[in-house]
């Protein structure tokens, strides 16, 4: 974590030293008067915007019916996944921009493809190590294949979890806590909580929570500090569930699903997963963990680490003291 001691001596503060205070505003632009106080605390603002978004996807739902991965009718279930997203990009759109009074940068789109791209070869790259230290281990072998359709009707496990996974567990939850707490806090909690979500899944265990917090919610929150932008969390969070399941044939999150190879995975629970997936080995563990830590690396040299917000207040008042002294 940065520290300031330049500017706690009253020195001139160092140009790394203005990034993270300056750079790193400490709330979203308030408007006068106390429900707009309540309405842009942290804690409301989280609440707000999980209940927005449920009630949009709850709409879709309605309107549609249930998604079903993996739907005999690819096409329609690619529509309804679509209505979905969209409903999901809309909502956080317009939430950010009526209550936070700002634009949806983490959702700019001139940076979109590059991001996405290279979100998807990461996530890729990432299974396809998983999958193949699991192969040498003895715990995945090919049996078969299905028609290349099987990719196609496997797009919805990657699209919808993708895109409203990421923008709340890393627009909202994520951006919003380390907003106030720091990216260390915003890191640990949110991958907790995306790692608990996970135990309504079929065949979930506390382990299998375990694994998807510490390689999926800490390399996704990663991937979201790097630039601030959701693009390459969502890429990589697509990738890895579409190439797990559509490409490999191993569940996903423990939900079987019909890829291109057909697979057998059996063995020991931390080799195979245990009826999980490729998560729940010590394989996606170790792959996960290591891209997480290079990203982190990256995060530390580009300064892009955002202190909590007492620290912030601290390095910001030290800067307004000390300018007039640099200025004499």
């Amino acid at each position: 974590m940065p520290s300031a001691p330049g500017i706690i001596s009253g020195m001139q503060p160092t140009a790394q030293e203005k990034r993270v205070a300056i750079a790193l505003p400490l709330g979203p632009v308030t408007r006068p008067g106390w429900f707009w106080r309540i309405v842009q605390f942290p804690i409301a603002r989280i609440f707000i915007l999980l209940v927005a978004s449920g009630l949009g996807q709850a709409l879709i739902s309605g309107l549609f019916g249930q998604l079903r991965l993996g739907d005999e009718n690819p096409l329609g279930a690619l529509a309804i996944s679509g209505a979905v997203i969209a409903m999901t990009v809309l909502v956080y759109v317009l939430f950010v921009r009526w209550i936070e009074r700002r634009s949806a940068t983490e959702l700019a789109l001139k940076q979109a493809s590059r991001e996405l791209g290279i979100g998807a070869l990461l996530g890729f790259a990432a299974i396809t190590a998983t999958v193949f230290l699991m192969w040498l281990a003895g715990a995945y072998r090919v049996v078969g294949t299905h028609s290349a359709l099987a990719m196609v009707a496997a797009l919805t496990i990657g699209l919808v979890p993708a895109f409203t996974e990421e923008i709340l567990f890393r627009g909202v939850l994520h951006r919003i806590i380390e907003g106030s707490l720091g990216t260390w806090a915003a890191l640990i909690t949110t991958s907790l909580l995306f790692g608990v979500s996970h135990l309504a899944n079929p065949n979930a265990s506390w382990f299998a929570a375990f694994a998807i917090a510490i390689e999926a919610g800490l390399l996704l929150g990663a991937a979201y500090t790097v630039t601030q932008r959701l693009w390459i969390s969502i890429g990589l969070h697509f990738a890895w569930n579409w190439a797990q399941g559509g490409v490999y044939g191993v569940p996903v999150s423990g939900i079987s699903v019909n890829g291109l190879l057909d697979a057998q995975v059996e063995g020991p629970a931390l080799l195979a997963g245990g009826g999980f997936g490729a998560e729940a080995t010590i394989f996606a563990i170790a792959v996960c963990v290591a891209i997480f830590a290079l990203m982190m690396v990256r995060v530390y040299r580009t300064d892009q680490l955002i202190l909590p917000f007492w620290q912030r207040k601290r390095l910001l008042a030290a800067q307004t003291h000390a300018a007039p002294v640099a200025a004499a």
